[in-house]
């Protein structure tokens, strides 16, 4: 069933409004007739409203019912929309299951490091504050945010023992240290190897520890060879 809401009431299998008074509401100033054609989705056995396909008038039409059967433009239209909110749906969902786990691994790494509390939340919130000087697109500034979520999750598989030392470290456990870029990288790409928009934040997380002169680890790589 198509519905339409009025001030007074609301009536079946009407989908058009015309506005000729000054107490009705169109959704845009100015619009004289105005068309909400609801679109549904699958799911399960039932149909889900998500949506609707505006259509506005700055003059008084009318909108044979009809045209929702039989118009291919409409019709299209309307399966494209849903085509498109269906993926959104699915694609916030993914990054809200990514977020969960970013959570989970930030936590465990909390409680694992003592010197570390909220030291991912902290250096992400610099990444972004950075990236926000260097004058980085809102996408770039989110990937920033996830790499520093991620660069030290890495440290999760290291032994809680070595991490919290309190003496110097000696060098073989200095070694199994410098290795947490690599678990961060390997945790990263098993997060979000299958989201092709987040593909190179494990390369950022991979790299952190890099240094222009080369002295960084894993790789010792130097100057451009370093990705921003």
């Amino acid at each position: 069933l198509i519905f339409k809401k009025t001030s007074n009431s609301l009536h079946k299998n009407k989908i058009i409004e015309h506005h000729h008074q000054q107490e009705d509401c169109p959704m845009l100033n100015g619009i004289k007739s105005e068309v909400f054609i609801p679109i549904f989705n699958p799911h399960g056995l039932t149909m889900v409203l998500i949506g609707c396909l505006y259509l506005g008038s700055y003059e008084y039409k009318e909108f044979p019912l009809t045209l929702i059967s039989e118009d291919k433009r409409v019709n299209e239209s309307i399966s494209d929309i849903s085509k498109l909110l269906t993926l959104g749906l699915v694609k916030f969902q993914q990054i809200s299951n990514l977020i969960n786990m970013v959570n989970v691994f930030t936590d465990v790494l909390k409680h694992k490091d003592h010197f570390l509390p909220n030291h991912s939340y902290n250096v992400s919130n610099w990444c972004k504050d950075i990236g926000m000087e260097l004058g980085l697109t809102y996408e770039e500034l989110d990937k920033l945010v996830l790499a520093g979520l991620l660069h030290d999750v890495g440290k999760t598989l290291i032994d809680g023992r070595i991490l919290n030392k309190p003496g110097k470290l000696t060098d073989e456990e200095y070694e199994i240290i410098k290795r947490h870029p690599i678990g961060s990288y390997t945790i990263s790409k098993n997060l979000l190897g299958h989201i092709m928009e987040l593909s190179e934040i494990p390369d950022i997380v991979r790299h952190h520890h890099e240094r222009y002169d080369g002295k960084g680890y894993p790789t010792g790589i130097k100057g451009k060879q370093i990705p921003l």
